[in-house]
Formats: structure tokens, C-alpha cells, sequence
């Protein structure tokens, strides 16, 4: 059975199908040779090989399903040190059991016994031609073995590196930070903030902040802010936005002659004419607070001698208030992330902005490039909700909303935004427990936040108010 065509996907395939059929067929246990890129890892191809019939063919012989992948030996090299290369390990099921491994230079076979639960292979950072590996199934008694080239990798989580940040650098900034508050109607409120894996291997910055409203009046603020990775103070960016959209919502605010304040004090559900009432009182808010935002901004450029796109942020915020029979969510978002009002057991949820590009592929709007003259637009971007109750309102960065997201669309899915609660609520030792106290929640968040998934390393930023 050994065919010239193996390391294509449709020779292993073919190959497969002959193995399957003479599983099905033999009568006492033979010893069976096939020619496979598979196992472990493929060498030879230059894509992911997808095999519905191994699957099948795994599943008949007491085995657990698998699939192959493609990797270049010079780009894993070139992360790799002698200590991580030490401890590759390639772990198989004890179903088949794995009987013998050829080679033995370079590779160290450890066979299921007392003290281990599984087979397993031991080697470094090489490639290994014509490799034989010795298989034994149960149901039927079948003994086979099979060629591959065989490969060793490590766990991609090794390779990363938590690097301090520099003890001069400038705008120093906590790496994972968090807080809470009890808002004055009664719902909680709770956040976090965690330096991405990108920057910790980079021994770089937090970009990302956040801020929770406290001493408000009737509001409670929730703003995040993700600094651009491309601007060298970014995280100075995020973290005046947050820190002085704080300070103004508590001088303008919090007074309930103020306009915004007043306009919002005893309504149910507002009309139409209302909403616009509102929105407009709303948008004038923000133009001063932007505006503010924009000046401090350019100061503190000014004395490092910068410009203001060095310190360019995004901004999502919403304040929230208990007036008449629910509460009166106002939002404003500039940039990429996610501003959410989600009821778990009413199927409901509402996402109150939406993906915020710039000029080109790739790009998001910040908070410098506003025009703050033109009421329009600014309009476009407030979001007004009023609802009976809701179960959170959570305000996150692309940090979270990429990885948990995997497109646009999804966003706008209930069906998304409830598995991300029910991962918040009920998965992993880091979930929040609702009835526990907001000081412990908030801190489980910064753990939470170290979830795994290929390719995404951004910083990760959160606010939940439940």
C-alpha cells in the first residue's frame, strides 16, 4: 500500500478508504504498512488536510477522532529556546494503544504503564522521516502500523514570554487592573483591564483603560478605551479619556438642574419626539466633553513634544440611570468594541453601536478625528434604550469582541452575546459568580481575560453592570 500520491490530501484519502476496508474485512490481526503524512503533524502539504474517513475509520477502531496541520520548521524555530525544546512532549490516546515508535534517535518512547495515563513521545524541535508507529486496537483485536513523517511541536501558550515593562518608561501604566461599584439604583458594577499577550512578550504597555462613574447623582458611568497599537502613547490616550470623561460626567452631570439631568428624570418609555429631546441634550454634553478631552490631550502632547495621533484612543462609554418604571441607557461610541444591553431568559438583547472603520482596511476611527462641528454625525454615533430591567450591560474593546466574535455579524446574534454569558458566568474557575462581592468578582475578570484563542494577543478591556 505504499503509493507515491500519500502526501497529497486525496492520496491520504485513498489511502484511508484501503485501510478502513481491510479493517472491516480481516479475519485475525495483521500487521498493516500504509505511507501517511498523517499523525502529529503533516510535513508535506501546503494546506490543513481535513479527513471525514479517517474520522469514520478512527471511530470503528476504538480511536479518537484527529486532524492534521502544516507548519514551516524555520518559523517555529525562530521562536523556540533550548528550554521550551526540551519539554516537547506529543501525547496519544490510550485508545489504540501505542505499542513501539521507530526511530528511537532523538525521540524517547514512554508506552502506557502504571504511572501514566497515556502514550506519549518525547523529543526536540525536529523533523523525523519514515517513522513507524505501532499500533494495537481492542474491538476488533487489530495490530497495525503506520509510515509518516513525524514532527514535533510545542503547546503555542510556551512560546510566551510576561516581560516588565521598562522602569523609565514614559506614561507607566499597571498591567492588569481592576474595580468595582455599587450604582446608586441598586445594580452592580464591575470591571477590568489585562495587558495582551502581544505586549507582555514585547515587554510593552497596557494600551487599553477604563472607567467606572462614581458620585454621579442619578448616573453611573461605564467607558472603555483601547489605545491604538500603532501610537506610541496610546495608553496615556485611553487613559486621560477615561479618567477626564469621569471628572466631567460629575461636575455636569450629577446636578439635577442640569439639562441632560433634568430631561431624563421621570419618564417611561419616551417617545420619539422625546428621544430626540434627549439625543440633542446629549450631544451637546458630548461636544464639550470631547472637545475637553481633545485640548487636555493635545497639552500633554505638546509637552513631550508629540502630536495628538500619538495618543490616539477609541472611546465607547454609556451612562445609565432608574427613572420612571426601568432604566434610560444613553451611549456614545467612537472606534471598534462593543456596547451591549442583554437579557438572558427574555431572549433579548441590544447592541447599541456598531463597528466604527476608518479610510482603509483595517482601520478604526478615534477619538482625535472627530469633527466636533458637525452635530450630525455626532448624533450617529449617540444610542438611546429604555428598558423594564435587563440581566448586563457590558461595554468591552476588540480584545474581547474578535476572539469571542468571530465576525461582524455575529455580533448582532443573541445567540453570540449568550454563550459569552454563559462563559462569563458558568465556565472555568475564573467565572463570576453573580451573588458573590464585586471586589472578588472584578478581580476574577482580569483571570477570565487570559482565555486562549489562536491569533488574538490584543489587550483585553471590560465593564459589566449587572
Amino acid at each position: 500500500m505504499d503509493k507515491d500520491n500519500s502526501s497529497s490530501p486525496d492520496g491520504v484519502i485513498s489511502e484511508m478508504k484501503e485501510l478502513k476496508d481491510l479493517i472491516q474485512n480481516c479475519g485475525e490481526a495483521p500487521i498493516i504498512s500504509i505511507k501517511s503524512n498523517l499523525i502529529i503533524k503533516c510535513i508535506n502539504t501546503s494546506e490543513e488536510i481535513q479527513v471525514p474517513e479517517l474520522s469514520e475509520f478512527l471511530t470503528k477502531a476504538d480511536l479518537v477522532e484527529a486532524k492534521s496541520s502544516c507548519f514551516k520548521n524555520s518559523e517555529l524555530s525562530s521562536l523556540l529556546n533550548s528550554n521550551v525544546a526540551q519539554r516537547l512532549v506529543a501525547s496519544f490516546p490510550d485508545k489504540p494503544k501505542l505499542t513501539d515508535f521507530i526511530p528511537k534517535e532523538g525521540v524517547r518512547f514512554e508506552p502506557t504503564g502504571p504511572s501514566s495515563a497515556k502514550n506519549r513521545l518525547r523529543g526536540s524541535l525536529e523533523f523525523f522521516d519514515n517513522c513507524k508507529l505501532r499500533y494495537e486496537t481492542s474491538s476488533p483485536r487489530i495490530s497495525f502500523e503506520i509510515k509518516t513523517g513525524l514532527a514535533f511541536m510545542p503547546d503555542p501558550k510556551a512560546l510566551w514570554k510576561d516581560v516588565p515593562c521598562p522602569d523609565d518608561l514614559v506614561f507607566s501604566k499597571e498591567n492588569n487592573v481592576s474595580d468595582y461599584i455599587r450604582a446608586s439604583f441598586g445594580k452592580t458594577v464591575i470591571g477590568a483591564s489585562r495587558r495582551g499577550r502581544s505586549h507582555a512578550h514585547a515587554g510593552k504597555p497596557r494600551d487599553d483603560d477604563f472607567a467606572i462613574g462614581k458620585n454621579m447623582g442619578p448616573w453611573t458611568l461605564m467607558a472603555v478605551c483601547d489605545g491604538a497599537g500603532s501610537a506610541q502613547y496610546s495608553r496615556k490616550g485611553s487613559e486621560i479619556a477615561c479618567r477626564l470623561l469621569a471628572d466631567i460626567c460629575r461636575q455636569e452631570i450629577s446636578d439635577e438642574k442640569c439639562p441632560l439631568t433634568n430631561i431624563t428624570s421621570d419618564i417611561s418609555e419616551p417617545s420619539e419626539s422625546r428621544q430626540n429631546e434627549i439625543k440633542d441634550e446629549f450631544c451637546r454634553f458630548l461636544a464639550k466633553a470631547v472637545s475637553r478631552i481633545i485640548q487636555a490631550t493635545e497639552k500633554e502632547a505638546l509637552a513631550v513634544q508629540a502630536d495628538i495621533g500619538d495618543f490616539a484612543t477609541t472611546l465607547l462609554f454609556s451612562l445609565v440611570r432608574k427613572t420612571g418604571n426601568g432604566y434610560l441607557i444613553l451611549s456614545f461610541s467612537v472606534g471598534d468594541g462593543a456596547i451591549t444591553v442583554f437579557s438572558r431568559y427574555a431572549d433579548r438583547f441590544r447592541l447599541m453601536n456598531h463597528e466604527d472603520y476608518g479610510d482603509f482596511a483595517g482601520e478604526t476611527r478615534f477619538i482625535s478625528s472627530l469633527d466636533l462641528d458637525d452635530i450630525q454625525s455626532l448624533r450617529k454615533r449617540i444610542g438611546i434604550h429604555f428598558c423594564s430591567d435587563f440581566d448586563a450591560l457590558m461595554l468591552m474593546t476588540d480584545g474581547i469582541t474578535e476572539p469571542k466574535f468571530e465576525t461582524v455579524s455575529e455580533l448582532e446574534k443573541w445567540t453570540g452575546w449568550n454563550k459569552l454569558w454563559t462563559d462569563l458566568t458558568q465556565s472555568g474557575e475564573d467565572h463570576i459568580n453573580l451573588n458573590d462581592e464585586p471586589e472578588v468578582n472584578a478581580r476574577k475578570l482580569i483571570g477570565w481575560m487570559n482565555f486562549w484563542v489562536p491569533g488574538c494577543y490584543d489587550d483585553r478591556t471590560i465593564v459589566i453592570m449587572y
